[in-house]
């Protein structure tokens, strides 16, 4: 769905005119483009990185969530995003419409298995915390087993398990991280080391809350919500890196990893800040203790808001023909329909250039001032174009006026007979 969304809202954004441009030249569609390209690369990693456990015979359930939630939640966002960007061609059904039944859709995937808002508050790290913790469920069961000997090993194992992560968070925040040495080099190293410093504090804190709410933490909705932010976008961080070496780090998808680097890891400490803000303020003894924390985990950020320079590069992958966006929106099929958008995109971007030349002669004054459908024979007899560059506007022309028109239906259409 999201490939989907990304390839047809780039090519519609070329072809769809306002103001005699693209719509994909303004900035406010560019800032779409460029972040629905970003989260089709991560989503797809994270696709292909999740089936490859499940195929080697994991049953990792937790990341089932964390990839159910997360999937569903930015097709939601890139639909919509994808809507405003087509407009009305979203909006009015019929053959012509290749996104209006994928929103329809988008509630359904978002419902099927518990809603959402179960999952992002119940399951994703609720589920988890204990499950998946060294030594906590052994706790447990040792304890419902009345094997005193097995959870005292375990008890002070994670005693020291606890200490442990309290000297990493501290060493890692004091150097910002650099204190670790990423097996990845460049920019992947850069953001294996933001995601070891956040690991040790993500450990720290967890450790830290089971302790002090013991099995009431599940209930703690909102608090769980926000630590399971924390896991699902160092998750999909880490499946953005590892396709990222598994393609052989090429230098022009260095963007795709900057991008949504810097995207998790703001979305990362918002989750930290409100933690901080609602957890230790909130709870008398907690907050006299971790205000200091809270404090410093505000001076000392992790992450950072995204570059607008990144949004722009993304956006030029969708809106120009180009091996990367072939490979980012691959295994969606062509219909009859998304066929001819890419055939208008084509004429589109291959009459760029006659486009051009008709404008120009409109500001020397040798055109009259008029739209350019109207000024391709005047071109010509003019000489600033040739016969064979008017018929490729002319195709190019013929095709966009495809495009951008709705179906239309009459009333008998609509009435029983």
């Amino acid at each position: 769905g999201v490939k989907l969304s990304a390839r047809v809202s780039g090519a519609y954004a070329m072809v769809r005119e306002q103001f005699g441009i693209s719509v994909g030249k303004f900035e406010g569609i560019e800032s779409i483009l460029g972040h629905m390209a970003a989260m089709t690369y991560m989503i797809d990693a994270a696709r292909t990185f999740t089936i490859g456990a499940i195929d080697e015979g994991k049953k990792p359930s937790v990341i089932n969530a964390v990839m159910k939630y997360h999937t569903t939640e930015l097709f939601r966002k890139t639909i919509n995003d994808a809507m405003d960007v087509v407009g009305g061609a979203g909006i009015s059904l019929g053959e012509r419409n290749l996104l209006g039944h994928a929103y329809m859709g988008a509630p359904i995937a978002i419902t099927v298995e518990g809603a959402n808002i179960m999952t992002r508050t119940l399951i994703q790290f609720g589920q988890g915390v204990i499950r998946c913790h060294p030594y906590a469920y052994k706790e447990i069961e040792a304890l419902s087993s009345g094997d005193v000997k097995a959870f005292d090993t375990n008890f002070f194992a994670h005693i020291g398990f606890f200490f442990r992560n309290l000297t990493r968070m501290s060493a890692m925040s004091l150097t910002r991280g650099y204190i670790y040495m990423p097996k990845s080099k460049g920019v992947a190293g850069y953001y294996e080391r933001k995601l070891m410093w956040n690991s040790a504090t993500f450990a720290f804190l967890t450790d830290l809350l089971m302790g002090y709410f013991g099995g009431e933490l599940k209930q703690k909705e909102k608090i769980s919500a926000r630590f399971g932010d924390i896991l699902s976008y160092s998750y999909l961080l880490i499946a953005t890196l590892r396709r990222f070496e598994a393609e052989g780090s090429a230098k022009e998808d260095a963007v795709f990893v900057r991008y949504i680097g810097d995207f998790a890891l703001s979305k990362i400490q918002k989750a930290y800040d409100e933690i901080a803000k609602n957890l230790f303020t909130r709870k008398r003894v907690m907050g006299i203790i971790f205000k200091p924390f809270g404090v410093m985990m505000r001076m000392n950020r992790m992450g950072h808001d995204t570059n607008d320079i990144y949004l722009e590069k993304l956006a030029a992958i969708l809106t120009t023909q180009n091996e990367k966006r072939d490979r980012l929106t691959d295994e969606i099929y062509l219909g009859k329909q998304l066929g001819l958008l890419e055939e208008a995109f084509t004429l589109q971007l291959r009459s760029a250039a006659v486009i051009k030349k008709i404008k120009k002669a409109v500001r020397a004054k040798i055109l009259p001032k008029a739209a350019v459908a109207d000024l391709v024979d005047l071109s010509v007899e003019k000489t600033v174009i040739t016969k064979e560059e008017a018929k490729l506007l002319e195709e190019a022309i013929a095709a966009k006026e495809a495009i951008v028109q709705v179906d239309s239906f009459d009333v008998s259409t609509f009435v029983r007979s």
